[in-house]
């Protein structure tokens, strides 16, 4: 199918040609359709539409931790950020807990705000982890000792033109990741179980885990921790002992402050890539670990259909 006909096809969803670069954190890739729906129900006519006409599609939250191609792609973005994010659910539980439920779209940062305005507790240790709910949730995203998935009592997703809710005790979960991740199912809504306290302490507590993040991550555009830790050892510290932090390969660099961790100032893709495969190898040949990359690549040579982006874990030292 012509990107013409895509674009007619999908104009109802709040289609349109923009650069992937305006949707990644990394503030890197070239033209593509990206359909920004509005409401769930939009988000699931797309869907529908996609899979009927066999157009291959990645479905997104808020870019992060993903490099998209700087030249332009036929494979259609579906961006959940812009899905209606009000009013949240809540439901009490007894006198100390409720349940939560929250578009897949929100800000991640944003539900945590909300939360603490009302005094609600649980997730304010992922402060800053740039996602959606919806991607967190798929990667299970944690920091400093929480993962997402402490919190979560419920998922609703679609998966080939059903909606189905799903239990959170009942799905796989590893340290950073789930059986989410390469499962087809989209996540629409989460529910979470939040307990009651302090809003003065939570509030804190959010300011003390922003300053933490601010002394550890470089400023700039980046897609989070571009590694997997090893067991062995951070990821980020093998990286600085084999004297790497600083490289450059273009305008794609490895942050000082942080060797886990690549900025671009302009890069393409091609230059990230070879600086990740340059990591690699100088790792390899000097500690004989091979350095998992955590960042995903998308793009018709690249993608992983249906996985939402998902965020990096903060790890303490």
């Amino acid at each position: 199918m012509y990107k013409r006909e895509m674009l007619a096809l999908l104009q109802k969803f709040n289609a349109q040609i923009e650069p992937l670069s305006m949707f990644t954190t990394f503030g890197i890739g070239g033209n593509a359709i990206v359909v920004l729906p509005h409401a769930l129900d939009e988000l699931e006519g797309c869907l529908s539409v996609l899979e009927t006409n066999k157009i291959r599609f990645k479905v997104i939250g808020n870019g992060s931790n993903l490099l998209a191609p700087s030249r332009r792609t036929n494979l259609v973005i579906v961006c959940t950020k812009n899905l209606t994010q009000e009013p949240l659910q809540v439901k009490e539980i007894d006198g100390n807990q409720c349940l939560v439920k929250v578009s897949s779209g929100i800000n991640l940062n944003q539900f945590i705000m909300w939360c603490a305005e009302r005094g609600l507790e649980g997730l304010e240790n992922l402060y800053g982890i740039p996602a959606t709910v919806g991607g967190a949730v798929v990667m299970n995203a944690g920091a400093f000792e929480v993962s997402i998935f402490d919190h979560l009592k419920a998922l609703t997703v679609y998966e080939i033109g059903e909606v189905k809710t799903l239990k959170a005790c009942e799905i796989e979960v590893g340290e950073h990741t789930s059986e989410l991740l390469h499962s087809g199912k989209i996540v629409l809504e989460a529910e979470f179980v939040m307990s009651y306290g302090s809003k003065e302490n939570i509030l804190a507590r959010i300011k003390e885990i922003s300053r933490k993040r601010l002394e550890k991550q470089p400023q700039g555009k980046s897609a989070g921790s571009v590694f997997k830790n090893p067991k062995v050892e951070p990821a980020g510290k093998l990286i600085d002992r084999a004297g790497l932090k600083g490289l450059r390969l273009g305008k794609a660099y490895v942050s000082k402050k942080h060797a886990n961790f690549i900025l671009s100032d302009g890069a393409t893709d091609r230059q990230v890539k070879k600086l990740i495969a340059k990591i690699q190898k100088i790792v390899k040949r000097k500690f004989g670990i091979y350095l998992e990359r955590e960042i995903e690549y998308i793009g018709e040579d690249d993608e992983n259909h249906r996985r939402l982006s998902h965020s990096h874990k903060i790890q303490q030292k």
